[in-house]
């Protein structure tokens, strides 16, 4: 497995030459740098014949400061971006989304409950359990199915507060690169993440019949043209390992 970013190679975990005569698939990862370096890594743990490109669409950066809370209002966390900038959590109750984040909360001092694997799957434990005290959901400026705003509508005492905001990077070379290659993957973790890179690849990039988009839900999916969904697999679960597990199925399917 081969990793490149920014022009230059990198090795992350040598192998031997696959016996296989299939050519090698490159693995385009463009969420924010730290976060697919982190997803190489742990794909370079699978020891795949993928060439992989970090070329990052987005940069996390932070918007405004954590607003002052009540000692009795809990927090909900839709992102493990919004726990790293939200303070100590001095055993303050957090409602997470997806092991990762849970885990980030806990970490950082709070009380984190695993509500569920997806925004929906949040909303509705929110809806059934119907917590008595203030809610407020810390997040980035971009985001879908406004978790606040339903929870709100459903009688729940909930507002929302944007913690970082999801900026636009312009592709690289290796990005454009990356787009000649084939067969060529392209995880997509969010809705923000599937339209910059449409707006980036639009124009400059047709699926070949062996190339792959992976999304992380049917929610990102949907945001993709129609003609890139055909091409689109939709994760077994909206997480982390299940995507790396896409990733498998679709080097040695």
């Amino acid at each position: 497995m081969r990793c490149q970013a920014g022009g230059g190679q990198v090795t992350l975990r040598p192998m031997a030459d696959n016996d296989d005569a299939r050519p090698r698939a490159t693995l385009l990862l463009t969420r924010p740098r730290a976060m697919s370096e982190r997803l190489a890594a742990e794909i370079a743990e699978r020891d795949l014949p993928v060439d992989i490109v970090i070329a990052p669409l987005m940069e996390i950066v932070p918007a405004d400061a954590p607003p002052p809370l009540a000692a009795d209002t809990d927090v909900i966390f839709t992102s493990s971006q919004a726990v790293a900038r939200a303070g100590p959590g001095d055993g303050r109750r957090a409602w997470c989304v997806g092991a990762r984040t849970t885990e980030a909360a806990r970490a950082a001092g709070f009380d984190a409950v695993l509500a569920g694997a997806c925004a929906d799957e949040l909303v509705a434990r929110l809806r059934k359990e119907r917590p008595t005290g203030p809610m407020v959901h810390l997040r980035g400026r971009h985001q879908r199915g406004d978790v606040a705003k339903r929870l709100h509508d459903a009688g729940l005492s909930v507002t929302s507060h944007v913690l970082y905001d999801q900026v636009e990077v312009p592709p690289d070379a290796a990005f454009t690169t990356a787009l000649g290659r084939t067969p060529l993957c392209v995880p997509l973790f969010s809705p923000r993440s599937a339209e910059l890179f449409v707006t980036a690849a639009k124009g400059l990039w047709e699926p070949a019949p062996d190339d792959t988009i992976l999304a992380l839900s049917a929610a990102v999916k949907a945001t993709l043209p129609p003609e890139w969904a055909e091409k689109t697999l939709v994760s077994d679960h909206p997480d982390g390992p299940s995507m790396i597990d896409a990733v498998t199925r679709r080097i040695f399917p």
